[in-house]
């Protein structure tokens, strides 16, 4: 092919094909050829300009996100607070409490009321107790319970009531001084101070003693844990676990006002000389022998002053003692049932009196009849206590189940103050917080320009000079 004007030139040049346009002319039907356009000589290129840097800002959290977000904090605040502060006024014992709790067995009688003398076969009789216990609430505080207890008690013909109100640390369950607490009449305010009686403490474990009130010996009496379970003593309770305690009154001397309620009851606070001769020969005292023989015996200074020592009544000392065993639930410290339990009282007559008689037969031991008596007289001396009476008593069946239906809806609200409300209150307050901590970590920045920031302007600007040089 010849290279011409109309078609112009083709050349090669280092093994690369090229071509050059003459004089062309136009042909029909073919889009014209685009001109190129005049030559013109590139600007030199702008170095890069510096443009302000936007600063970065905190993202910004809606008004909804900023009040959850306080009072998220708010509810975990008190969640924190709420065990020290809250549950002490909340766990305590409740001033709507009205409780009665039943329990049956038998008096046993071992001595005759009337002459003080020992029956030679006690006697037996059902024996049923209704025990009443009720809040006072409105003679009761924020911080102190006032308790009625009404014992009603029923057996054969004896039937009798005793009252009494008690006044506990709502919080530790322990009796506090108060003049409104009274045993047997109002007015009678023996000091029960730091024992337990209407309950146990909070939170019982298996090293706990407390002191525990008797009301009939106006003293206390150390509980102690009983380990190991038996048929008697199972862990459980129709289902509720609870933990046994064993307690023991010894003989102990009855306060006045007990003194005063046997009284009234047709014990004898005394023997008179008919029933103290009674008592001797009952004991092995040849009292008609020993009568036909003192005058001979005695100097008339004695005998006057051993005769005026039997003509004077002789007093009687009555005791109080008890055992018994006894459930309770340890996280309230609920009774929930007493099994076997003995509530007694025994007498002895003042040997005072005795001792001036024996010290005055002491003198003329070689005679027969003085020597025992004397030995008889000795023998009553340091003779322990004659029981008068016994209650032996369980608590029913149904009243167990009241009580353990009782302790378990104590349980409840426990559980509730003590776990269930500060973990509901701090998984409130982090459902609280966490939108708003989420918002702030997955928000994208947004940019705000900063004074005195700056920055290389954006690639783009520096291939658009290119591109116009070119």
């Amino acid at each position: 092919m010849q290279p011409s004007r109309e078609t112009g030139n083709l050349t090669t040049a280092g093994g690369g094909i090229s071509w050059s346009s003459q004089a062309q002319l136009p042909i029909e039907g073919a889009s014209p050829t685009p001109q190129p356009l005049p030559f013109t000589e590139a600007a030199p290129m702008a170095p890069p300009r510096l443009v302000p840097q936007p600063a970065r800002r905190r993202p910004r959290l809606g008004r909804l996100s900023k009040f959850a977000l306080v009072l998220g904090v708010i509810v975990l605040a008190i969640a924190a607070l709420w065990t020290p502060v809250a549950v002490p006024r909340l766990v305590k014992f409740p001033t709507s409490t009205n409780v009665r709790v039943a329990y049956t067995g038998s008096l046993v009688t071992y001595v005759n009321a009337t002459t003080g003398a020992t029956l030679k076969q006690p006697t037996a009789v059902n024996l049923t107790i209704d025990r009443h216990l009720q809040a006072i609430a409105s003679q009761s505080s924020s911080s102190v319970a006032l308790v009625k207890e009404t014992m009603t008690v029923t057996a054969g013909s004896v039937h009798m009531t005793e009252l009494n109100m008690y006044a506990l640390n709502r919080r530790t369950m322990q009796a506090v001084n108060s003049s409104k607490a009274y045993t047997f009449r109002p007015g009678n305010n023996p000091n029960r101070l730091s024992s337990y009686y209407v309950t146990l403490p909070m939170g019982l474990t298996a090293t706990t003693r407390m002191a525990i009130w008797k009301p009939e010996s106006g003293t206390t009496y150390l509980l102690h844990p009983v380990t190991g379970t038996s048929p008697a003593t199972p862990s459980t309770l129709n289902g509720l676990k609870v933990d046994w305690f064993k307690g023991t009154l010894p003989m102990t001397l009855a306060p006045a006002y007990e003194r005063a309620s046997l009284a009234a009851r047709g014990f004898p606070m005394s023997l008179n000389s008919t029933q103290v001769e009674a008592q001797l020969a009952a004991a092995g005292v040849p009292v008609a022998s020993l009568t036909a023989a003192l005058p001979t015996v005695l100097t008339a200074t004695q005998l006057h002053a051993l005769l005026a020592v039997l003509a004077k009544p002789v007093a009687l000392q009555y005791y109080v003692f008890g055992s018994g065993l006894l459930a309770a639930e340890p996280q309230t410290g609920t009774i929930i049932k007493l099994l076997n339990v003995v509530d007694g009282i025994a007498v002895v007559p003042n040997t005072a009196s005795l001792r001036t008689v024996i010290s005055i037969l002491d003198l003329h031991l070689n005679v027969p009849v003085v020597a025992t008596a004397v030995a008889a007289m000795r023998r009553i001396e340091t003779a322990p206590p004659q029981p008068v009476y016994e209650l032996h008593y369980t608590q029913t069946p149904a009243t167990v189940a009241s009580m353990v239906k009782l302790a378990r809806n104590q349980i409840n609200q426990l559980n509730l103050a003590q776990r269930d409300l500060p973990i509901g209150l701090g998984v409130l307050g982090l459902l609280l917080l966490l939108p708003a901590v989420v918002r702030f970590v997955r928000r994208r920045p947004e940019l705000e320009a900063g004074p005195g920031q700056v920055m290389a302007e954006p690639a783009h600007h520096f291939f658009h000079h290119r591109s116009q040089a070119a």
